[in-house]
């Protein structure tokens, strides 16, 4: 589409953007041309100021279909690439639809003359026509995508250098539910130091954090009650990360004087002021009154003692203080002696009472009543002026500004009292008693608060215990091998320098990582943090090492931080642009690490001096606050505001000191922007006098003065074009009446009237204007109201139920949703439908078009009653669906499942079987589970039990059916086919419900892999996350592609529709505010508080903190909540339906009126929030007869005042036609109130007969035709892990275990008892303990692949083609101590000691070294061949095809055993990563490539090895670089690993293959070898023994194919071990270990016996 004026400036490539994006106001568009435009446009800021990135991509075009003489050199492209552009979305759905449609927008362009013909865009600057794919290409390797995964993609390559341990899995919402629930009680179990450094807490004193949980625990509550406050700040880290820094900004520590700062920093000191003024006016007009009969009043005395008027008086002599503490004190300690202290907190105190002032509270008015003073005519003057004071006092204290002060008042008297109120009694309730550490074991009850300082206290000892239980929850995750989109984030802090790095924090001194922690959070991308830290190290070469830096390598020190910041240097120099979609939406810590990336970059020779300029890449971003509505998700509107401010200062800045932009032809003027598409290209030269002399022409400068309309725009708007912040208002989604329409709405919506709390976290309004101006909106209003008396239900059930039908005992929820589904219905069927009219009238609101079912969406505020809506609709047949429906583990057809899988692992628990049974998966009524529960001559295994009491033989097929597959630990199989055979479906028919199911089943598979296929600990485990935070874990179902769109407001965000129907107007589920200020602890960005609590028998205790979060979380909530329902109704394009009704409204059937009581609160729901707003606009446009208009609101100027109380009369047929909606444009308003108006008979079928009706189905006969019809042959895919081949090999039934029963593979030790007690009791360790087999292995490997040495190629081209990552030189390192330190950082357990294993480490690189590998890679030729290439973490995927022959799949059904199809092929799938892979040449003719796995078999007596090596491991035969030469030790360690090394080698012969096939340089294929790490030998098989492998390796594909396709449904296909065999089963996990899950013949299964383990030391 063409772009308008805001559009084409958004592609400003010149200075910083920010695109201040309505809604529907085509941004996508916008930014896709922009991403373009910097691909295209040789000539831009980034191209003048900034050198190219390294530009390492792989330019050579082997997939090119272009010529190379038609392609860009783009090493030389003077344009910026797509690897230089980020681009950021918020999801990746959105990032790939970004993708795509920059993808199309390539295919279209074309070289040639400027414009648009036959749907291409030729455009000039393409000279040659390669370019196009070229870029393309490129697109795939762009950093587009979210911020988490483009921050996923800087780390990747420095995992090393941060000392991440490697992870293997994303960690599931399962998984995290669980894992923290298990880091908080292994916090709470920690009970020393030692211990606590065991669990890797390091980014606090374990002292300091065993005192702070100690007192956290006492004072909040118990155990319980502060794990589940640390659990919700561990939810909240980003916040809470937030709230320490700015603590700490103020003294380094957090202290009362940090939360006063905090507290200040949110006021504006003008508007204290300005209110303190208003309230010392009128306290000080009452005081003359009162002065005026001082005597009568009693006055005298009062002003000498203890007394409210004394304290007034006082406070008014005294003067406001100048202070802005003291000022705010004033308002307190007045308003105090004006209300009661009861009242303050009320929305409109109640002040003056009476015209006086309190007498309660134990403080003394002083003031005798009015009718003391005698003269009459004087006591009317003295009460009608203070009366006027009350009034005028209880207007200031009503207005939202008002209640905002108070607030501020009574937060600084929690924070710091200072002197109390004067001349008040010390007795009096106005006093609190103060709390201090440490708490009394009790206290009476009475007003109590705490002191500051311990409120800060307690704040402090929950950060020290939110970092440790971050510390505890890393430490677990690695652990169990995954990771979380916090690590990533945590990673990119590291790698970024936005902090010490994690793993630096162990050796740096502690001075060095306060000065690199104390970054400037207001201007982030600046590196003085860095600068200052290099200064503190001094100058160590020259042994300048400052005292307190002499126990540390200081040299080091330098070094590596020196070296991290090269590296930050880097990766800032690899972007030139930066463009940020739906920036509203991003973190303060986002933000953070963003910024981080456009300070400064590495320079080199021949580059441009650097830009004179805070923020080198050009940066955009595109957001809209008012569309602001992830709070949930630690999203911050206030981020993007604040940048923004910085963007505008640093536009100015450049525009003032960069003088290249200005340099002819200038790229910059103060009155307009260039548009870059729009370049006089006449002729092609190169240089830099190509970029200083190209014309710019006089029609590609766009000017800021003037709007979408080419109307002139505010000099305001003007001035922030000119600044870089460019709004775009054209809207290009809803018809012109209605948006204008809305537009009025937002102008009180976003007033700043309505804000409950200083802050930078509110949207404002900014009118859109409609680019749909020849066509109409709607606007209707569902307004449900019961008519009738109070009736009882209908007691037939085959009778529908109509909530219309109960009067006043009707749900307000049901009413709406009957009156929604009704009304959707009509739509559908293109009905007209009527409005409330007078008893002699009828207005007719006339059908439309049918509308499809697709077009229509309705949005909820919460899922609470989505359901219900969901049944209605279907009650009337409307397909809908909801994209997200709740807890997964919630669902019923789920609890039904996971009902069978608890009774499959506890078979003789009753409660389990009787939960069961009531499920529809058996259906006992009440005496059937009786007799069942109660047949004590039946089974004593509840679930065999089942088949002597089934009610039909195929359930009791069913039930014989869960016995079998559950003996055999099939829990899987037997959900899957209960799924497909049981009555489930039948009772829970809806589709969503089937997708719950396939959801469940997912679950299980997950979890079963980390439960070890126990289905016990499986069942466990599902019974914790059901009553975990686990249990919101999403139920996710996707709606069928024409049906009615059910969803959230938060879901909806990007999407649109003709109808939207906002549900919940005034429903109480708009925002969780409620829950969360009962909740024990607030958290915002601003600041977090917990309740302290330290005594079970009174109510918690307040506190400035809590007062502080309290209005701060309410009025962000509350200011997210206004962008929400800005959100909702923007997604319109045709059609607005609102649906509620406030309480209590009536019907006036004779006038044809309703009655709606006006009940506006300053938290208001949607509806108040929308009625409110029409209010203020209709008076605002003067229409002063509007019906929207209260009481004398007429009489009164905008805006009006808030009102709580009043009364709203409408006409429904009169809205018909002049529905008073400023500005006019929309001349009709639908208002329905009964079903019966918009479809007079509704066809409602009653549940009852629904379910008849089903029930009557289920039972037809079964007809099965698959006999009659012909197979449907197929191929299967398997997918199975390559080290499982050997253990296959050597025994099947091991597989069969792991694969298909779904056991974990590793041993199972229960708790054991040492055999001599006394000895080795804790605490009495003298020796030190070395790393595990395992440990020591995954130590080594990582060793090799950081410091292998790579002698590489010297003229840079390997004999074959490979990438630059094989051959790339690097020096040997294996030795190198600092390394193996680092490798030592990232994997070695706490409790494992470090010296031992450094040594370890240090003897096997040695002799690896000194080996024959270590020769060759060192760059020596053995056997004429030399290593010229390596690679280490070699990853592969193969695919092997086993053709079968009569091969059949069959499946279980309750009548027979069913063949289901042919399977032709079965294609077995194995990926993995090889340890090393060598090429080697003879410089000649000769190339090779050979795959190596390192073994570190017997390194365990590395240090001390045996002496006599015969035999072992140890033993070297006589020539040690003959590798067909071997020990018997070493046969049978090549043995172990045949089939592993024969697949390497197998994967590699295929791409050699496929590269001979391609025209690339084919190698010959060396032999697998395996290195042993104990002798650096190299070992391998001869060439007949290989092939005797390569036919083991046929025949075992054949024998899995056949356990896939036909075996494994039967475990006696499957025989354990002959005795024989034991050394086999040695070897395995299932027989090793105190639990024999599995053993050779004769052998008992289950705990061994007392003495089997004495080997180890152990008994049971």
């Amino acid at each position: 589409m063409d772009l308008n004026r805001g559009q084409t400036l958004g592609l400003n490539l010149d200075m910083h953007i920010v695109l201040d994006a309505g809604a529907g106001t085509g941004k996508t568009a916008c930014i896709v041309q922009r991403v373009l435009e910097h691909y295209l446009s040789e000539d831009q800021r980034a191209t003048r100021l900034l050198p190219p990135g390294p530009r390492e991509v792989d330019f050579g075009g082997g997939f090119l279909q272009t010529p190379a003489k038609d392609r860009e050199n783009l090493r030389q492209w003077r344009g910026l690439l797509p690897t230089e552009v980020v681009v950021l979305t918020f999801t990746v759905k959105a990032a790939d639809e970004m993708r795509d449609r920059m993808r199309s927008e390539l295919a279209r362009l074309r070289a040639g003359p400027r414009g648009v013909r036959n749907g291409l865009r030729y455009d000039p600057r393409i000279r040659n026509e390669g370019l196009i794919e070229q870029l393309t290409m490129l697109l795939d390797e762009a950093p587009i995508g979210t911020i988490d995964s483009f921050l996923n993609r800087l780390v990747s390559s420095y995992r090393s250098l941060l000392g991440d341990r490697p992870t293997h899995e994303q960690m599931s919402d399962a998984q995290r539910a669980l894992l923290m629930e298990r880091a908080l009680s292994s916090l709470w179990r920690i009970r020393s130091e030692k211990h606590a450094g065991d669990l890797r807490i390091m980014s606090v004193s374990p002292a300091d954090f065993l005192a702070a949980r100690n007192r956290l625990s006492h004072q909040l509550g118990g155990r319980s009650r502060t794990q589940k406050i640390v659990s919700q700040l561990l939810h909240n880290s980003i916040f809470v990360d937030t709230v320490r820094r700015s603590l700490e900004s103020h003294s380094g520590r957090v202290d009362a004087e940090a939360i006063r700062a905090s507290f200040l920093s949110h006021l504006r000191a003008d508007e204290i002021h300005d209110f303190a003024l208003e309230l010392f006016s009128i306290c000080d007009d009452w005081l003359n009154a009162a002065k005026q009969r001082s005597e009568e009043l009693g006055l005298p005395a009062a002003l000498l003692s203890d007394t409210r008027v004394n304290a007034l008086d006082t406070l008014v002599d005294n003067g406001i203080p100048d202070d802005l503490w003291d000022k705010l004190l004033w308002v307190y300690h007045a308003t105090l002696a004006i209300c009661s202290k009861s009242s303050i907190e009320n929305i409109v105190p109640s002040s003056f009472p009476r015209g006086l002032l309190p007498n309660t509270d134990g403080w003394a008015s002083g003031v005798q009543k009015l009718s003391s003073i005698k003269d009459k005519d004087v006591r009317a003057a003295v009460k009608e002026a203070m009366e006027d004071s009350q009034n005028r006092s209880k207007i200031l204290f009503g207005t939202i500004r008002g209640m905002r002060i108070r607030s501020c008042a009574m937060i600084s008297n929690l924070l710091d009292p200072r002197l109390g109120p004067p001349c008040c009694p010390t007795d009096s309730a106005v006093h609190v008693v103060r709390l201090s550490d440490p708490f009394p074991s009790y206290i009476d009850d009475e007003p109590v608060s705490l002191e500051a300082e311990t409120d800060a206290r307690i704040i402090a000892d929950l950060l020290i215990v939110h970092k440790a239980a971050e510390d505890v929850l890393t430490e677990l995750r690695l652990q169990e091998g995954l990771h979380d989109h916090s690590d990533v984030t945590q990673a990119a802090e590291d790698l970024l320098l936005a902090r010490c790095p994690r793993i630096c924090t162990r050796w740096y001194p502690p001075d060095i990582t306060a000065a690199l922690n104390a970054i400037d959070d207001e201007q982030p991308w600046r590196d003085e943090h860095i600068h200052a830290a290099i200064s503190l190290c001094g100058n160590p070469d020259d042994g300048e090492i400052a005292r307190h830096h002499v126990d540390y390598p200081m040299k080091l020190v330098k070094e590596d931080l020196e070296r991290r910041y090269v590296i930050l240097k880097t990766l800032r120099r690899r972007f030139r642009a930066f463009i940020i979609d739906e920036a509203q939406d991003n973190s303060n810590q986002q933000w953070r690490l963003l910024s981080r990336l456009w300070g400064e970059r590495e320079e080199k020779e021949g580059d441009p001096e650097p830009p004179n300029s805070p923020w080198q890449p050009t940066v955009c971003w595109v957001g809209d606050q008012k569309q602001s509505i992830y709070g949930f998700r630690q999203a911050q509107v206030s981020g993007m505001a604040r940048y923004t401010v910085h963007l505008r200062a640093i536009n100015e800045h450049e525009y003032a000191s960069e003088p290249r932009l200005l340099l002819k032809p200038a790229l910059r003027r103060r009155d307009a922007a260039r548009d870059p598409r729009l370049l006089e290209i006449k002729n092609f030269i190169t240089g830099l006098d190509y970029v200083n002399h190209r014309p710019i022409p006089e029609e590609a400068w766009v000017e800021f003065d003037r709007g979408d309309d080419d109307r002139r725009l505010d000099q305001s708007d003007v001035i922030r074009r000119t600044q870089g912040h460019v709004d775009l208002v054209t809207n290009y989604r809803t018809c012109n009446d209605l948006l204008q329409t809305m537009n009025e709405w937002w102008v009180d919506l976003f007033d700043p009237r309505h804000h409950l709390f200083p802050g930078d976290w509110y949207a404002y309004a900014k009118g859109l204007r409609a680019h749909r101006i020849e066509e109409s909106g709607q606007l209707e209003w569902l307004l449900p109201i019961a008519t009738g008396e109070t009736s009882n239900p209908p007691s037939d059930l085959t009778i529908p139920l109509d909530p219309f039908s109960l009067g006043s005992a009707a749900k307000q929820v049901h009413l709406e949703h009957e009156l929604v589904a009704t009304r959707i219905r009509s739509l559908i069927d293109g009905v007209p439908a009527s409005v409330l009219s007078s008893e002699l009238e009828s207005t007719i609101v006339p059908s439309s078009d049918n509308i499809e079912p697709r077009d229509i969406m309705i949005l909820m505020p919460s899922r609470t009653h989505m359901q219900d809506l969901i049944r209605r609709l279907d009650d009337l047949g409307i397909p809908a669906l909801a994209d997200q429906e709740g807890g997964l583990l919630e669902q019923p057809i789920v609890m039904a499942l996971s009902a069978l899988l608890q009774l499959t692992a506890r078979r003789f628990d009753v409660s389990r079987a009787a939960t069961l049974t009531r499920t529809p998966l058996v259906g006992f009524n009440d005496i059937e589970l009786e007799k069942y529960i109660a047949d004590k001559d039946g089974p004593q295994d509840l679930l065999e039990r089942l088949q002597d009491h089934a009610i039909s033989k195929p359930q009791r097929e069913l039930f014989c059916r869960w016995k079998q597959l559950a003996d055999c630990n099939r829990i899987l199989k037997m959900l899957e086919e209960t799924l497909d055979y049981s009555d489930l479906l039948l009772a829970y028919p809806n589709q969503v419900d089937r997708q719950y199911a396939e959801q469940f089943l997912a679950l299980i598979r997950s979890q079963m892999a980390e439960a070890g296929g126990d289905v016990v600990l499986l069942a466990e485990r599902i019974k914790r996350l059901s009553s975990v935070n686990g249990k919101l874990l999403p139920g996710e179902a996707m709606p069928p592609s024409n049906a009615v769109r059910v969803m959230t407001i938060h879901a909806s965000k990007g999407l649109q529709s003709k109808v939207v129907v906002v549900c919940g107007l005034f429903s109480e589920n708009q925002s969780n505010l409620g829950q969360s200020l009962r909740s024990n602890i607030l958290v915002s960005q601003q600041m977090f508080s917990p309740r302290a609590k330290p005594w079970k028998s009174r109510d918690a205790i307040d506190s400035g903190s809590w007062r502080l979060s309290t209005e701060v979380l309410t009025s962000q909530v509350q200011a997210e909540a206004r962008r929400l329902f800005y959100v909702a109704c923007t997604r319109v394009k045709d059609k607005l339906i609102l649906a509620g009704a406030p309480k209590n409204c009536k019907i006036n059937s004779t006038l044809g009126e309703i009655e709606i009581p006006w009940k506006y609160k300053p938290t208001p729901r949607f509806g108040w929030m929308w009625l409110e707003a029409i209010r203020q606009a209709a008076r605002r446009d003067g229409l002063l007869e509007a019906p929207w208009l209260i009481g004398d609101d007429s009489d009164l100027p905008a805006p009006l005042p808030f009102r709580s109380k009043g009364t709203l009369t409408i006409l429904p047929n009169q809205m018909m036609t002049n529905p008073s909606l400023a500005p006019g444009l929309l001349n009709s308003l639908s208002i329905f109130h009964h079903p019966d108006y918009i479809l007079p008979s509704r066809e409602i079928t009653s549940p009852l007969v629904k379910y008849t009706r089903l029930q009557g189905s289920a039972r037809l006969p079964i007809v099965n035709d698959t006999e009659s019809l012909s197979l449907r042959k197929a191929s299967r895919k398997i997918r199975i892990a390559p080290h499982m081949l050997d253990s296959a090999n050597s025994c099947i039934r091991r597989h069969w275990l792991k694969q298909y029963v779904g056991i974990s593979s590793e041993a199972i030790n229960l708790p054991l008892i040492q055999q001599n007690e006394g000895e080795n009791s804790e605490g009495d360790f003298d020796e030190p303990i070395g790393p595990a087999a395992n440990v020591l292995g995954s130590l080594f490997h990582r060793l090799v692949e950081l410091g292998i040495p790579n002698p590489g190629v010297e003229n840079g081209k390997a004999s074959t083609p490979l990438s630059s990552q094989w051959f790339t030189p690097t020096p040997n390192r294996m030795l190198d101590q600092s390394l193996i330190f680092q490798v030592l950082d990232e994997l070695l357990p706490a409790t494992v000691d470090r010296d031992i294993t450094a040594k370890m480490l240090q003897r096997m690189a040695e002799i690896f070294i000194e080996g024959k590998l270590g020769k060759l890679v060192k760059g020596d030729a053995i056997e004429g061949l030399h290593v010229e290439a390596l690679r280490t973490e070699w990853p592969f995927l193969i695919n092997i095809k086993k053709p079968l022959s009569s091969t059949y799949s069959t499946r279980w059904t309750p009548q027979k055993q069913e063949i289901v199809e042919e399977i032709e092929s079965l294609t077995f799938e194995l990926d993995g990563i090889a340890d090393l892979v060598l090429c080697q040449t003879d410089g000649k003719s000769r190339n090779t490539i050979r795959a190596i796995d390192l073994k570190t078999t017997g390194a365990m007596s590395i240090l001390n090895p045996p002496q006599k090596t015969e035999g072992t491991i140890y033993e070297i035969p006589s020539n040690p670089d003959d590798e067909i030469i071997r020990t018997d030790a070493e046969v049978e360690l090549l043995n172990h690993y045949r089939i592993q090394l024969y697949l390497y080698h197998l994967c590699l012969v295929r791409q050699e293959r496929m590269r001979a096939e391609s025209g690339i340089g084919e190698r010959e294929v060396l032999r697998p070898a395996i290195l042993v790490a104990t002798t650096g030998r190299l070992i391998s098989w001869t060439e007949e023994e290989f092939a005797v492998i390569e036919e083991e390796f046929n025949q075992l594909i054949k024998q899995l194919a056949e356990v896939e396709i036909e075996l494994r449904g039967d475990e006696s296909n499957f025989p354990r071990m002959p005795i024989e065999n034991k050394d086999i089963c040695d070897k395995c996990p299932y027989f090793q270990g105190n639990i024999k899950l599995c053993a050779p013949q004769g052998i008992a299964l289950g705990m061994a016996q007392q003495g089997e383990s004495e080997e180890n030391g152990f008994k049971i």
